[in-house]
């Protein structure tokens, strides 16, 4: 599976991503740093 290939699939993890950050930073503000710094 190349990304090239599917650049839709990319974008969707990107926003799964995003999202799951959020929700750590909501459920566990102490983690917010540590994801934005890593």
């Amino acid at each position: 599976m190349s990304t090239g290939e599917t650049p839709n699939t990319g974008f969707l993890f990107g926003m799964i991503e995003e999202i799951k950050i959020q929700f750590l930073r909501e459920e566990f503000p102490p983690w917010g740093g540590l994801i934005s710094a890593s």
